[in-house]
């Protein structure tokens, strides 16, 4: 069987989610390597989706919600169509969880 690839869009509130962390990582760390390290972890990871189903289903949001993590950021995704996934949230995992539904 040949997997067609998908297509990963980042949506906005995703885009400023990863800003915001990279941001507090610069500002706690003063570190711009750092912050740095940890934006490409976590878009790195977001390009190894291979197939939709391929990582978890979130417990927190449920179905149709998965997730994948770097460190303690959660990367949370749903499929679009057949070979769309949309990166929806960034989420770090040290906050409340019921956070993440806001």
């Amino acid at each position: 069987m040949i997997l067609k690839p998908l297509q990963i869009i980042w949506s906005e509130s995703a885009i400023s989610d990863l800003k915001i962390i990279c941001d507090w990582i610069l500002e706690m760390s003063d570190s711009e390597e750092t912050s740095e390290r940890i934006r490409t972890k976590i878009i790195k990871k977001s390009k190894r989706i291979i197939f939709p189903e391929q990582y978890q289903t979130d417990e927190t949001l449920g179905t149709p919600y998965r997730r994948m993590f770097v460190s303690h950021y959660k990367i949370v995704y749903k499929q679009d169509n057949e070979n769309i996934i949309h990166i929806l949230k960034i989420f770090d995992t040290l906050q409340d969880p019921q956070k993440i539904k806001k």
